[in-house]
């Protein structure tokens, strides 16, 4: 297995428990374009709260776990400038 096929199968690993915070934000009320910011602020606080892990990590398992694909690059986009 290639050191990218285990970053995917570990992002689609955590995406089953991501399932239930991109469902909330998905059935929620839409605060910002495509919920970009609460996926922003979803992504720092999973980073802040494993250091070694990286907002491309979390931003590849919020998609694999349903997130609005377009809400997530954008909130990447913000994060990094």
């Amino acid at each position: 297995m290639t050191q990218e096929e285990k970053y995917k199968e570990t992002a689609r690993s955590m995406a089953e428990e991501l399932k239930p915070e991109v469902l909330k934000i998905e059935g929620g009320i839409k605060t910002t374009q495509n919920n970009y910011g609460r996926y922003m602020s979803l992504i720092l606080q999973l980073t802040e709260t494993i250091p070694q892990s990286s907002y491309d990590f979390w931003a590849l398992s919020l998609i694999y776990a349903g997130a609005n694909k377009r809400g997530v690059t954008d909130a990447l986009r913000g994060i990094k400038g």
